[in-house]
Formats: structure tokens, C-alpha cells, sequence
């Protein structure tokens, strides 16, 4: 079995533990699956083999019948497992056109990106840098799946991208991005490596980039985002939370820390062309059908632009 089917599985089980409100531990989770479609029991009790039983990186998953007991009660769970994410790097193939069928089921708004209007069924040959923001911009695991399949079809010398490092680094600013929420969130560093070693193979650019301390810059990032997002209290709002995470990957960090050093010492900021103001004024104007959440964002601005702010 490849890791992508055991990170699969491993993820699907912790957001089932989540859904259920028990610890995601064997002995638990296998106690409610007896109990199912029965009230779920919210013991304490660990059980060292259970804890085993499902967790990555054993070949341990859940058989058909457990599977479809799971579905019965969780069914908002089942999205995990369907994700196209998870067959595209579930190994190497061989022909391109496995990624060319993927590339052909995906919605319009990628689609269009991609294939010759004349052709629809043709690949453009003059993909930009531009392209790979629009994509990314999707704030998706399909859309981090594209990505990786251009990658593939390069490789396999079916299309040809000039500007091959502007993809890469976009994967990796969409693999920062969807790391934050579920299911990822539960595997940043093994979804790292895993993207990492599928689209750069052995190669020194690998190396470096799974080298320690730039896999642990990489942890590091996401536990700045995820701090500068419980700040903004969009927790709840998975797809804002991505809105908010693309604009500040596209800002300065330094500039984001500074600003809420500032924010903590009551001083209200002023510039609106960098930092914290300027992801949110980006987010809002992304923000459109959500008019609870585009509400806070310019309650958040208001007290950060303002001389009475809250005692931190």
C-alpha cells in the first residue's frame, strides 16, 4: 500500500475521531465502531494496541464493513476519502494519460485555465506563472492535485513548462495553504515529504528542501499562520481561513509579527499598503458571499487602525 493511501486513511479515521468528539486513539475509536449507529461513549481508557491499530505509517485501514458503518453516521467524513488528491500521488505513472483524464474531470474554472478553447482537449503549450497563481487561488486539494499532474506531464515530456520553478514554488505556497485545515492539518510534515519527493523524485532540489531545517521552516510558517488566524477568530470558516492564509503568504511576515507587536502595546496602525491592514483589506475583497465573516474582518480592522483598542 503507498503512503498516500495510508495518510488517506489515516486522516479519515482522526477526522472521524473529531466528528465523533472522542480522542483520536485506537482503543476509542474502536469501541465506538462496536457502538455504532449507537451514542458514542467518551471514555478516557487507552489501549497501546488499538492506538497502533490505525495510525500511520502501519498498513493497517478499515475494512469494508467498518468503512461503511462509519458512513452511515459520519457521511461529512466520506469527502476525505474521495479527494482525487489522494489517487494522484498514490504512485508514479507511467503514461500521461492518467493526468490528462484527471485533468479533463476537473471544474470548469481549472479547465478553462488549462485546455486550448479551439481544442478542448488539448493542453495550452504557453502556461505562465499567472496561470499557477489562478489555480492556486482555488485554495484546494483538486487544485494541488493539478498542479502536481503538470508537473508529471512535464516530467514525461508530454507538455513543456518554461517556467517550471514558478510552478514548483507555487505548489509549495498551495501545499502551505491547504495544510492549514482538515485533512492536512493532521499531517503537515508527511504530506511535505510526500509532495516533495513525488514531483522532484531523487534530485539535490529535494534534498534541500526535505532537509531538516527546511522542513522545520515549514512547520514553523504554518504555526504562525494558524496563530495570526486564531487572532482573526475565523476558526470555523475553513474556506476563509484559506482566503485569509493566501494573503499572508503574499506578505511580509516580519511586517505581519511587527504589526501585532504593535497591536499589543495599544498602537494603532497606520500604514495600509503593507502588513496586517493590507491582508485585510485583500481578504475582504475576496471575502465576498460570507458577510458575517467580511463583518469581523472590518471589525478587526477598525480596532487595529483605532487609538482605543482592546487591553491585550
Amino acid at each position: 500500500m503507498s503512503i498516500s493511501e495510508r495518510l488517506k486513511y489515516f486522516c479519515y479515521v482522526v477526522n472521524v475521531c473529531r466528528s465523533a468528539h472522542i480522542k483520536p486513539c485506537g482503543y476509542q475509536l474502536q469501541k465506538a465502531l462496536a457502538q455504532l449507529p449507537k451514542d458514542l461513549n467518551d471514555s478516557d481508557i487507552r489501549n497501546n494496541k488499538w492506538d497502533r491499530y490505525f495510525s500511520y505509517p502501519t498498513n493497517k485501514t478499515p475494512n469494508a464493513q467498518t468503512l461503511l458503518l462509519i458512513s452511515t453516521k459520519f457521511k461529512q467524513c466520506n469527502y476525505i476519502l474521495d479527494e482525487p488528491f489522494w489517487e494522484v500521488l498514490s504512485e508514479l505513472k507511467d503514461e500521461p494519460k492518467f493526468y490528462i483524464d484527471f485533468l479533463l474531470k476537473t471544474p470548469p474554472t481549472i479547465r478553462g485555465i488549462l485546455f486550448d478553447k479551439r481544442n478542448p482537449y488539448t493542453i495550452k503549450t504557453n502556461l505562465n506563472p499567472r496561470d499557477f497563481q489562478v489555480i492556486t487561488k482555488q485554495r484546494s486539494l483538486t487544485a494541488l492535485a493539478v498542479l502536481l499532474s503538470l508537473i508529471k506531464l512535464h516530467q514525461h515530456g508530454f507538455i513543456c513548462i518554461s517556467h517550471i520553478t514558478a510552478l514548483v514554488l507555487e505548489i509549495l505556497s498551495l501545499l502551505t495553504i491547504c495544510s492549514i485545515s482538515a485533512p492536512l492539518d493532521l499531517i503537515p510534515k508527511e504530506s511535505y515529504d510526500l509532495i516533495v519527493k513525488f514531483m522532484l523524485g531523487n534530485s539535490e532540489l529535494a534534498d534541500n528542501l526535505l532537509d531538516t531545517k527546511t522542513a522545520s521552516e515549514h512547520i514553523k510558517r504554518l504555526e504562525y499562520l494558524s496563530t495570526v488566524i486564531r487572532t482573526m477568530c475565523l476558526y470555523g470558516s475553513s474556506a476563509n481561513e484559506s482566503v485569509l492564509v493566501y494573503w499572508l503568504l503574499k506578505a511580509d511576515e516580519k511586517e505581519i509579527k511587527q504589526d501585532f507587536e504593535n497591536i499589543r502595546k495599544g498602537v494603532a496602525l497606520t500604514d495600509n499598503t503593507h502588513g496586517i491592514l493590507c491582508v485585510l483589506n485583500q481578504t475582504m475583497a475576496d471575502v465576498k458571499t460570507n458577510i458575517r465573516d467580511k463583518t469581523h474582518l472590518q471589525f478587526m480592522f477598525d480596532l487595529f487602525t483605532s487609538n482605543r483598542q482592546l487591553e491585550v
